[in-house]
């Protein structure tokens, strides 16, 4: 999840995690927050403790996360408010339906 860069660790911007923060951020309206990590350095336990201040990313926010957000929510969440499908069948989408992700939406593909 971290990598180092000059010296520091630093959150993967590709990285689950990353995403989480900045869905955080979007959410609760905060600009920044402090990601901590327990790198295990073997000197001492203060060595071992890592902090990054991540700021929040509104292009990212805007252009990806938000809409993926969107799109979530009207093709899963508001049908299963609608159906409760997944209560009455134990899954979202009859055998003959799949949910796409966003990205696979997004990019105007089908899978084959």
């Amino acid at each position: 999840c971290s990598m180092l860069v000059d010296n520091v660790v630093t959150l993967k911007r590709d990285h689950s995690y990353y995403y989480q923060v900045q869905g955080q951020l979007g959410v609760t309206g905060y600009s920044w927050c402090d990601f901590v990590i327990f790198t295990n350095c073997e000197d001492s336990v203060a060595k071992s403790i890592s902090v990054e201040r991540i700021y929040f990313d509104v292009e990212f926010w805007e252009s990806y996360l938000l809409p993926g957000l969107l799109y979530f929510y009207t093709r899963a969440v508001v049908p299963e408010i609608l159906t409760k499908r997944v209560k009455r069948f134990n899954k979202l989408y009859s055998d003959d339906a799949e949910y796409l992700s966003y990205p696979v939406y997004a990019m105007g593909t089908l899978p084959s």
